[in-house]
């Protein structure tokens, strides 16, 4: 009569200690995961390599929520701002990296997160470079801004300081369709810029106020990381991109070259020689 009671007991006693079991390791795998995806994982080098590589592809966005870990569907193509602030922590921590290349194929994305990276990178503490290989325009452009050394390959295009704000309206193709907007808001802007009715003209002048407020902005940032006057780069910010050599000339650039161009110069940085320079993959 004990036993028969005893052993269900225990039995129901070993359950839970290997359902905690498998929830401490679930647990644990899921830590490690979701430091690894956001960059976090402590060391960046191999041991070997000493340069950590941050790429910048793709549109620039804010948030991780835009990363797809199980890798099925189309390719993840764009750059999260969480996940490359961290990874630039984490190489930053690492005693075995000596430096930061940030590669750059993008014409750019959201410039809250590029400026966020942009500030990872300029306060770094060891030598930062950014290769500019097809378009660092735009919010990419902001990111190349953080680095010590901006090099771009031959064929890139540099720069397109400035703002869109710029939208498909659909009025025409909703009439034709039949359908009609209903307009209930609490006030004259709250949906300013919906593509469902005509802008008009105190909601253009709103949106030109503000375009005309973040413009400044990249300006300044761009005067600052360049040491050029806000004059000299407000002739520039027309929106328009450059190729390599015509933004050497500019001042929005350091060199035009190639990934050797890179090694050579983080090697008279670091006092090594070029064969020492070895990048993270």
């Amino acid at each position: 009569m004990m036993n028969s009671l005893i052993r269900p007991m225990i039995l129901t006693a070993t359950a839970a200690i290997a359902a905690l079991l498998v929830f401490t390791v679930a647990l644990s795998w899921f830590g490690r995961w979701d430091d690894e995806r956001k960059g976090l994982s402590g060391a960046v080098s191999d041991g070997y390599c000493n340069i950590a590589v941050v790429p910048i592809i793709g549109d620039i966005v804010a948030y991780d929520a835009y990363y797809d870990p199980s890798g099925e569907g189309e390719p993840y193509t764009n750059t999260t701002g969480d996940w490359t602030t961290g990874y630039i922590r984490a190489a930053e921590s690492d005693p075995n990296v000596f430096g930061t290349l940030v590669t750059i194929d993008s014409y750019g994305g959201q410039a809250s997160p590029a400026f966020e990276i942009m500030h990872a990178l300029s306060t770094s503490e060891k030598p930062v470079a950014a290769y500019i290989r097809e378009s660092g325009t735009s919010a990419a452009y902001i990111v190349a801004l953080g680095s010590d050394e901006i090099i771009a390959s031959p064929f890139a295009s540099v720069g397109s300081i400035g703002v869109t704000y710029s939208y498909i309206e659909e009025t025409e193709k909703n009439n034709k369709e039949g359908l009609r907007f209903v307009q209930l808001a609490s006030g004259p802007y709250k949906d300013a810029g919906a593509p469902y009715k005509p802008l008009t003209d105190g909601e253009r002048a709103l949106f030109e106020r503000d375009i005309e407020v973040y413009k400044n902005v990249f300006i300044t940032i761009v005067a600052e990381r360049r040491g050029m006057s806000e004059a000299k780069v407000a002739e520039l910010a027309d929106g328009s991109s450059w190729p390599a050599s015509l933004a050497l000339d500019q001042g929005l650039v350091d060199e035009v070259g190639d990934m050797d161009s890179v090694r050579t110069w983080f090697a008279g940085e670091l006092g090594l020689a070029s064969e020492q320079i070895v990048f993270c993959n």
